[in-house]
C-alpha cells in the first residue's frame, strides 16, 4: 500500500509540473533582455545616493556652500571687485543697509557618491560656465574642498579648528 502511494504522488506530481507547473511564455527576441535592462535602469534610478555627509553649512571667509541632503547646493562668494560702469561681472554690490552681496552665485546639482567625494554639475552661474563638472572632498579637520578641474575653496564646517577657513 505504501509504494502504491508513492507511486501515485510521484505521478501526480509530474502530471502538475508537466501541466501547469512548466508554462514558459515566448517573447521575441531580446525583450527579456529589454525587461531586465529596463527594470534594472528603474531600480538604480531608485537608488538615491546618500548626500547626508555633505548636508549643511559650510563656510569661508568671503563665501558660503548650503548643501541639502537630496544633492542640491548653493554656492555664493566674494567676486571682490565693485560692480559699476564698465565693471564686468561677476563684481559685488551693497544692499541699502549696507551689506555685501556676493557676486559670485551658483546653483549646484550633485547626483553621486563615491566615499568622501561627491559628483556634480553647476545649473547656473555668475562666474563659472553651466555645464561645468564639480566635486565635494570631505577633509579633515571639518572641512571640504569645493572644486572643478582646480580649487575652487576650501569651506568649514561648524567643528572646524578657528582660522583654517580664514578671517
Amino acid at each position: 500500500m505504501q509504494l502504491r502511494f508513492r507511486t501515485l504522488c510521484w505521478v501526480f506530481s509530474f502530471v502538475f509540473l508537466l501541466g501547469c507547473g512548466t508554462t514558459v511564455q515566448h517573447q521575441p527576441a531580446g525583450q527579456a533582455s529589454a525587461q531586465s535592462n529596463t527594470r534594472a535602469l528603474s531600480s538604480a534610478s531608485r537608488s538615491t545616493p546618500d548626500f547626508r555627509q555633505f548636508a549643511g553649512k559650510w563656510i569661508a571667509h568671503g563665501s558660503i556652500l548650503i548643501i541639502s541632503s537630496d544633492g542640491t547646493a548653493t554656492f555664493s562668494a566674494r567676486a571682490y571687485r565693485w560692480c559699476g560702469v564698465g565693471v564686468p561681472q561677476p563684481c559685488d554690490t551693497m544692499d541699502a543697509r549696507g551689506r555685501i552681496e556676493n557676486g559670485d552665485q551658483e546653483q549646484i546639482r550633485f547626483t553621486r557618491v563615491s566615499g568622501s567625494v561627491a559628483y556634480g554639475t553647476i545649473l547656473t552661474s555668475t562666474f563659472h560656465p553651466a555645464g561645468l563638472p564639480v566635486t565635494l572632498t570631505l577633509e579633515p579637520n571639518d572641512t571640504i574642498l569645493y572644486a572643478a578641474n582646480t580649487p575652487i575653496a576650501l569651506l568649514c564646517g561648524p567643528a572646524a579648528p578657528v582660522g583654517t577657513c580664514g578671517a
